[in-house]
């Protein structure tokens, strides 16, 4: 699903705008505003909802509690209203997208062996990704 609607100025800003069609309050607008250092550096992705909820309940995930709850669930977490009403100001004053950041963590094992008599040489004996 393309949601991309269109590009313009917020607040002095340039922003993309999108439009994200609910079941249940029709469309609502979020916005992501151009960053002033590493522009280039930055990107948008659309995400498949279900598979993001599947990942999100992989063990060690951040807010469990909100993660593991339901559609039925969710509504009770605190933040929720302030959700609806941020919503509320539609095309005009879209919500900003979330930023989400992710991690690559590459681990090696090494061993110091001896080379010749009195050299030390590093070597690398496995990599986990």
């Amino acid at each position: 699903m393309l949601t991309w609607q269109e590009n313009r100025s917020i607040h002095f800003t340039q922003c993309a705008i999108f439009r994200i069609p609910t079941s249940e309050y029709g469309d609502v607008y979020m916005r992501a505003e151009r960053p002033n250092y590493n522009a280039e550096k930055h990107t948008i992705v659309e995400v498949d909802a279900e598979r993001f909820l599947a990942l999100w309940r992989q063990p060690y995930s951040s807010h469990e509690d909100v993660a593991h709850g339901t559609q039925e669930t969710w509504p009770s977490d605190r933040k929720y209203e302030d959700a609806a009403g941020g919503f509320a100001h539609g095309v005009e004053n879209p919500v900003p997208l979330a930023e989400v950041s992710c991690g690559y963590d590459k681990s090696e094992t090494i061993e110091v062996r001896r080379r010749f008599l009195l050299f030390k040489q590093k070597v690398v004996i496995s990599t986990r990704t």
